[in-house]
């Protein structure tokens, strides 16, 4: 009997820390909650210089006269609307709900230095504002995430998806774009806007074909660099509002398209869809066969 009553005291009291641990843990996170502080202390303006690493991939992104760009993949510029959402996500992480605050948990929750989905610092020249680990998603629209020396895990209202750690996924697609153009000249015909009608030779020209081809070159989107060393096949020439000159060479390997613009020096991979309408401009097929179209620039 003395036996028995040993073991049920020996039981009670486990029973009751663990009832505390419980306590402690909910009263942890509904206080947490309550204040709904944010998770990184930082001023957006201050940052600098950010890393991404993201399994084996990594990259850097540096901040230089007000610029942004990628000293580890041709120097290339940042887009910089990907880089303020990004900037901006992590500045209204919110430290509401907590999910563990042990180091044992950092494994199962992928939040540990040689689990983590990612990673993220953000400096301001050599001071370290933020280092955060993002773990697994526990649902839709949620990431584990940790602070650096730091064993609390949250569970936050954030995909992650935007922490690339590619080059390729960071740099402005849209860097060879041309602008507002006056002038391009093809291999086989020169359009020149005029009073605000594109003209070529006598040519009666279908406005709304000629601007949608502009536009392509004015709005070009590229998507990757393209490592290939190949002959041009293909230049066309520009002219900006501004009298800027933008040349153009544009090369196919198989079913990849490339083009390099003279004054960048990097050759990036083309939509085949884009690449195809500048490579097969036909005058004949820009003419306009509306009368009345015709008669109002006469």
């Amino acid at each position: 009997m003395k036996q028995l009553r040993k073991k049920l005291s020996i039981l009670l009291v486990c029973q009751l820390v663990l009832a505390a641990g419980l306590w402690g843990m909910a009263h942890h996170r509904q206080t947490t909650q309550g204040r709904a502080e944010p998770l990184l202390t930082f001023e957006k303006s201050k940052v600098d210089r950010l890393t991404v690493k993201r399994g084996e991939d990594q990259t850097e992104l540096v901040k230089s006269e007000g610029n942004w760009t990628l000293p580890g993949f041709h120097n290339l510029p940042v887009e910089k609307a990907k880089l303020d959402e990004l900037l901006t996500d992590l500045g209204e992480l919110k430290a509401t709900e907590l999910v563990a605050t042990t180091e044992s948990s950092h494994q199962r929750l992928e939040v540990a230095p040689d689990k983590a989905v990612a990673e993220v610092h953000l400096y301001a020249g050599d001071e370290e504002l933020a280092h955060l680990w993002v773990g697994k998603s526990p649902s839709f629209g949620k990431q584990y995430v940790r602070l650096d020396g730091k064993n609390d895990v949250f569970a936050v209202r954030w995909s992650g998806s935007a922490l690339q750690a590619r080059g390729s996924a960071w740099f402005d697609r849209g860097l060879l774009a041309s602008g507002k153009l006056k002038e391009i000249k093809f291999p086989d015909m020169i359009l020149t806007l005029e009073n605000g009608i594109w003209k070529s030779d006598q040519l009666k020209l279908d406005q709304k074909r000629v601007k949608e081809l502009v536009s392509l070159l004015e709005n070009l989107q590229v998507f990757d660099v393209s490592d290939e060393d190949i002959e041009p096949d293909f230049t066309l020439s520009a002219t900006t509002e501004n009298g800027e000159q933008r040349t153009y060479h544009f090369s196919q390997k198989g079913g990849e398209h490339t083009v390099l613009r003279e004054d960048h020096g990097v050759r990036f991979k083309l939509p085949q869809s884009i690449a195809e309408k500048l490579r097969g401009v036909d005058a004949q097929a820009l003419v306009s066969t509306d009368e009345e179209e015709q008669k109002a620039e006469e």
